[in-house]
C-alpha cells in the first residue's frame, strides 16, 4: 500500500466486558490489531486502559463520554483491556481490527 492510502476498517474480533462502578473489569482480546475501537453504550462516562489494569482510572486512563466511541491506535501487542464506570453497570464493547477510514 502507497503512503497516504485510505484503508477501510477491517474487524478481527470483539470482546465486551460487563463494567461496573464498584471496580475494574478486564478481559484479554481475542487477537492482534492496531486500532481498537471502544464503543460506550452506558449513561455513564467510563474509564478504560489498554494493557494496564492497575492504572483504571488513574492518569493512564482513557475517558469515553455516554453513548460514544473512541478510535484508539495502538500497537499490535495490547492484549488486555480493562474499563470502570463512573456510575451503575453495563456493556463497553472492544472491537480490534486494522485500517484508517471509519464508519
Amino acid at each position: 500500500m502507497s503512503t497516504g492510502s485510505l484503508l477501510p476498517f477491517q474487524l478481527s474480533g470483539s470482546v465486551t466486558i460487563a463494567a461496573v462502578s464498584t471496580g475494574s473489569t478486564t478481559a484479554t482480546l481475542p487477537t492482534y490489531g492496531d486500532v481498537i475501537v471502544v464503543s460506550n453504550l452506558n449513561n455513564a462516562p467510563v474509564y478504560i486502559a489498554l494493557g494496564q489494569p492497575a492504572d483504571i482510572g488513574g492518569a493512564n486512563s482513557i475517558v469515553i463520554l455516554p453513548m460514544q466511541k473512541r478510535v484508539l491506535n495502538t500497537n499490535a501487542f495490547v492484549k488486555i483491556v480493562s474499563a470502570i464506570l463512573t456510575a451503575g453497570s453495563g456493556n463497553v464493547v472492544f472491537e480490534v481490527g486494522v485500517g484508517t477510514v471509519f464508519s
